[in-house]
């Protein structure tokens, strides 16, 4: 089956990389068409690569993310053949939360349910997206990738013409960055959620920038699509984007010489439906929904199972440490007995709550185990937060530096070397490039400028307050990392017209 497979994925390679070639949206102002198409090839490298770590260095394929919603896909891509209409309501979401569909399908897989989905679950996004490209993959998984590089590819293109004009004499530098950053193009280039992220944030820069300038029907459906799979993919990274969307339009409509005072406006009025809607809301609170995941993301760094209890057709996730395992007694039909276990924590619809010693003695239950993790040894001090603006407030300093600066230690990690010096690299970029400006206020006066520099800004404080795990880490920020080398273009487009 190798060589089917290689002749198969090459196929696959040479009609994008044709594409590539004759669809004007790549053809870039005094740059070769096949950088683009060199761009594509190493991308594509890089995810055949990504997938050779996760076959042969982290050999568990059930908590392997390229793997295990691949696997999941399965179930779902079946059912087209067996029960056509089954399909159709799992793959858009129609009828489909139900037990037959739990008993049929959902239990099959073991990712399609996650414990900490606290509006949507995008696991279904990236199992559908495995699904669709099963159809025409025949079971060869290389082919996942490379439609993941190509649509990637579209991201990364669609944010260079974002930030760059036909005028602009640094072209090629940001080319280089969006194509070549080792953390951008190993995270964006294999079949994971980064990958449609960076797909879905480029079209939605690129189509913005073009609605604003020529307000046209296709351009403003593209916005409207690229938000959809955002908040489908990683909702995360639209809602730091939007308050910075909406003030970009009032700007285009109220041409402003200071739009610094529009930005700031949006992204306070942001804060304050973050912190203060769930004080009106029993259903959304945002600031205590993050602090909930920082604390899940800490157990989990800590070591643990999550076992899956199901009861009326809700799903409720037992997290056990490691250090309780001994503490389960096992009996009959795979039931678990919880009775001396002291240390656990009870997920209910979403929400993180404590159980008192002993409250399930009464019970002997039938649990699944969802994911054994365990002791994650490369774990960072992040502050708590508990919802309140004063926890974040004093959380925001070390959560900043934790995501510009992490890894300081890299030890003998190779991955965490390239994300090391690739830090380094940016920060003596921009120090550099800050040197060289004679007059840095004159940055305030660009709308595009102060847009990446709010998103990047508010994507790291996200990610430093609720990882805790530097690999993790290193991956969560990759989304922040194509406006931050806008920024450095932008830096340099003004160091050299001084």
């Amino acid at each position: 089956m190798l060589l089917p497979h290689i002749l198969y994925s090459l196929l696959f390679v040479a009609l994008f990389s044709y594409f590539i070639h004759r669809n004007s949206f790549f053809k870039l102002s005094s740059i070769s068409i096949w950088w683009i198409v060199a761009g594509f090839w190493i991308k594509i490298a890089s995810g055949i690569a990504l997938t050779l770590v996760y076959t042969y260095y982290y050999t568990d394929r059930s908590t392997a993310d390229i793997f295990k919603y691949y696997d999941d896909a399965k179930v779902m891509y079946g059912a087209a053949f067996t029960n056509p209409v089954d399909f159709l309501k799992m793959f858009f979401g129609l009828g489909n939360n139900n037990a037959y569909f739990d008993q049929t399908y959902y239990d099959k897989m073991n990712h399609w349910y996650r414990s900490h989905a606290s509006y949507y679950n995008d696991n279904h996004t990236i199992i559908r997206f495995n699904t669709a490209v099963m159809f025409f993959s025949t079971g060869f998984f290389t082919i996942h990738t490379i439609v993941m590089c190509f649509l990637s590819t579209i991201g990364l293109v669609g944010i260079y013409k974002f930030f760059v004009n036909a005028e602009s004499r640094t072209n090629k530098l940001l080319l280089i960055l969006l194509f070549l950053s080792p953390s951008l193009l190993f995270w964006a280039s294999g079949v994971l959620k980064e990958g449609l992220v960076i797909f879905g944030l480029g079209m939605m820069l690129w189509n913005l920038k073009a609605w604003l300038e020529r307000k046209t029907t296709a351009n403003l459906a593209g916005v409207v699509f690229s938000i959809l799979l955002l908040a489908a993919t990683k909702y995360y990274v639209l809602s730091v984007a939007l308050p910075g969307i909406l003030a970009l339009v009032v700007c285009n409509k109220f041409p402003t010489k200071s739009p610094l005072l529009i930005f700031s406006s949006s992204y306070l009025f942001a804060l304050v439906l973050f912190f203060g809607i769930g004080k009106i809301s029993t259903k959304i609170d945002p600031a205590s929904d993050l602090a909930n995941k920082q604390k899940d993301f800490i157990l989990l760094a800590q070591g643990g199972i999550y076992l899956e209890a199901k009861s009326n057709l809700a799903t409720d996730t037992i997290f056990v440490p490691s250090a309780q395992y001994a503490r389960i007694i096992k009996s009959a039909k795979g039931k678990l007995n919880l009775d001396s276990v002291k240390a656990i924590q009870f997920y209910k619809m979403g929400k993180l709550s404590s159980i008192k010693p002993n409250t399930l003695k009464s019970s002997t239950i039938a649990l699944r185990a969802l994911l054994d993790n365990g002791i994650t040894h490369s774990r960072l001090d992040i502050p708590r937060i508990d919802g309140t603006l004063i926890s974040y407030i004093k959380a925001t300093p070390k959560a900043l530096f934790n995501s510009i600066c992490q890894p300081i230690n890299p030890e003998k990690n190779p991955f965490y070397w390239l994300a090391f010096l690739e830090n380094i690299v940016y920060l003596v970029l921009a120090v550099y490039f800050l040197i060289q400006i004679k007059n840095v206020g004159s940055l305030l006066h660009s709308s595009l400028f102060i847009f990446s520099l709010l998103f990047v800004i508010s994507l790291l404080l996200l990610t430093g307050f609720t990882t805790p795990v530097i690999g993790a880490l290193v991956r969560y920020k990759v989304p922040a990392l194509p406006l931050i080398m806008g920024l450095l273009t932008f830096l340099n487009n003004r160091t050299a017209k001084a």
